[in-house]
């Protein structure tokens, strides 16, 4: 008997089986879930040079091209007429734009880490001062109590013998402490010499993605169309355009106006005399750049420093980052964003809560803009799936008296 071979049973077999397929592999994630993040976190460390060098080069790209367009291409207009697909303006732009961050990374850490340690070594300067204060409270404080004076009088060999037996019993417990802060200090060593390592593969592959970036978005785009039809595609590229518009406006003004915040802090600081006004001014304009809760993580570091130092001039500052940062967020701040991610305070809110979570310091810094494009393109999928419906896609005509008028099924069951 010659068998009868149907495409259309054919393709449910192939889909039942994709389906089963899927399945197992989802049930052995399930049950591997560990061994699966543990290769995750791998995988992205040994990725991450690749990773940051794609990062450095995205940021680093409108100061290239500035160099390049608004720079060397002026200068050398004459000459590329001659020879208009040289790329010696690119390798010029490429190299002031590295130096430039090069020599900016160079300064800002001569400046921070001597008033960094400035600021620590005066820390444990003070120490044995407060230490000295404390006692002498305590010793009045138990010279003007003859109670607690005579308790402690009769009860000091007691005390002696106590702590001894303690600090026996407490020893291996020591030993493992001091075993785990010597691992900290070793893991943390290599941490360190990971990080720069993968600082320095990231400025060299960036370096390489700046060179040739329009021929990997060509490569990209020739997949794209070899894979996909031309209408997905299309639309792929329409929706990466418009999260590299909203990404990277809310990155380069966060940038901006957190630059502009450093430095009217240094000046205020710096007018009123306030010690470690650079160190300070530069903690707050990095934290800055973190909506919402970067001016309360970079104040709260910065107001402990000057605590040690001077109790009043930790108040006046405090006043200070309140008065700026008012003026930041109603002014400044809308006047250079403007409304580039287009998320409510709740949702921005909620963006920076769930970044940090799961990635830390950088979820924070990133989760806003990665969060403002996640819901663009939810929002554009939406509206277009409202519009074939013929539905209005104004959020406003479902509020209120506007909004729709649904059946009410318990009334028709119940007639």
């Amino acid at each position: 008997m010659k068998l009868q071979w149907s495409k259309k049973y054919i393709a449910m077999g192939l889909v039942a089986f994709l389906v089963v397929a899927a399945s197992i592999l989802f049930l052995l994630f399930l049950l591997k879930i560990d061994i699966v993040l543990n290769m995750v976190g791998k995988i992205f460390s040994i990725l991450m040079p690749i990773i940051l060098g794609l990062t450095f080069a995205y940021l680093l790209n409108p100061l290239l091209e500035f160099f390049e367009d608004k720079c060397f291409r002026r200068i050398m207009s004459k000459w590329l007429e001659k020879k208009p697909a040289s790329r010696l303006p690119r390798i010029f732009a490429i190299t002031v734009t590295m130096l430039l961050v090069l020599l900016c990374l160079a300064g800002l850490l001569s400046i921070i880490l001597p008033q960094l340690a400035a600021s620590v070594k005066g820390l444990f300067d003070k120490i044995p001062s407060y230490l000295a204060a404390a006692k002498n409270l305590g010793d009045q404080t138990i010279a003007g109590n003859k109670t607690l004076s005579s308790l402690l009088g009769d009860s000091l060999d007691g005390l002696i013998d106590s702590a001894q037996s303690l600090l026996e019993k407490a020893t291996p417990t020591i030993n493992q402490l001091i075993g785990n802060v010597t691992d900290f200090v070793i893991g943390s060593a290599i941490g360190v010499v990971n990080g720069v390592k993968n600082f320095v593969l990231g400025i060299i592959i960036s370096i390489y993605v700046m060179f040739s970036k329009e021929k990997f978005a060509a490569q990209t785009k020739k997949i794209l169309y070899a894979l996909l039809s031309k209408q997905h595609t299309d639309r792929i590229l329409r929706n990466t355009r418009r999260a590299h518009r909203v990404f990277g406006g809310f990155v380069t003004g966060k940038l901006l106006d957190s630059l502009i915040i450093g430095i009217i802090t240094f000046i205020v600081l710096f007018i009123v005399r306030m010690p470690y006004a650079v160190l300070i001014s530069v903690i707050i304009g990095i934290t800055n750049i973190i909506p919402y809760f970067g001016p309360i993580i970079g104040a709260i570091p910065c107001a402990l420093i000057l605590l040690f130092e001077d109790p009043l001039k930790a108040l006046l500052f405090i006043v200070i980052i309140v008065i700026i940062q008012q003026f930041d967020g109603n002014l400044l701040g809308p006047k250079i964003l403007g409304d580039s991610t287009g998320l409510s305070a709740f949702w921005v809110i909620f963006a920076i809560l769930l970044g940090g979570g799961l990635f830390g310091f950088l979820g924070m810094l990133l989760g806003v803009p990665t969060f403002a494009v996640i819901y663009a393109l939810i929002k554009t999928f939406i509206e277009e799936r409202l519009k074939k419906k013929n539905e209005p896609s104004d959020t406003l005509a479902y509020m209120g008296s506007s909004k729709p008028d649904f059946p009410d099924t318990d009334t028709e069951e119940i007639e």
